[in-house]
């Protein structure tokens, strides 16, 4: 685990050399998209990372991040809609039958596309609930949309708070030690685009 966290840190280190170009954000939402299908895409970290180097493109970061989770979360949809079943016994046989799947899918039939962007807005992984609701034949607009509108919310707050929380905290008198080894890192990489 370690070892995962060590190549997810470098990913991040070198993904924040380019947070300057004008692809960077179409490529957050590419990378935030293949996390549907790549599980372990720390997109909160590249979200927030983004954030803190370019504050004031807080919005454009996590619209472009919701947007690519969205269109993830559709893909994913659609190649559960037509492989399914198949496809599941292919990568595991035994998660279909597993008790949070079967919760999950209990869920999906209860709430429909409101469970969806229930999951996609907590931290419980959304490729579950994404391939239920490709197994249920859900309209791909449908899981698009709460996917994105749930997506946006959760990732807005984090993003706003990234970007404000640091002066809000020093304000009231919390001076966090992060976050001056942050600004720091902030100013330096601020300091090399100039």
């Amino acid at each position: 685990m370690k070892k995962l966290s060590v190549i997810v840190a470098r990913m991040i280190a070198f993904l924040e050399r380019f947070a300057d170009r004008p692809w960077y954000f179409p490529l957050l939402s590419l990378i935030s998209a293949a996390d549907l299908f790549i599980i372990f895409v720390p997109n909160e970290g590249l979200l927030v990372s983004s954030v803190l180097l370019q504050p004031k493109k807080w919005v454009r970061a996590f619209l472009w991040v919701s947007f690519g989770s969205a269109v993830g979360s559709v893909a994913l949809a659609f190649v559960a809609h037509y492989y399914g079943e198949t496809l599941m016994h292919f990568i595991s046989k035994d998660a279909i039958s597993s008790p949070s799947w079967v919760r999950t899918q209990h869920f999906l039939d209860r709430h429909g596309s409101l469970s969806v962007a229930l999951i996609a807005l907590s931290p419980i992984p959304l490729q579950p609930a994404v391939v239920l609701s490709g197994l249920a034949k859900m309209p791909l607009l449908s899981v698009f949309f709460s996917v994105f509108s749930a997506r946006a919310l959760k990732f807005g707050i984090l993003s706003w708070i990234a970007t404000h929380a640091p002066h809000l905290l020093r304000k009231i008198g919390i001076v966090i030690p992060e976050f001056k080894e942050i600004e720091a890192e902030v100013a330096a990489h601020l300091a090399e685009k100039k």
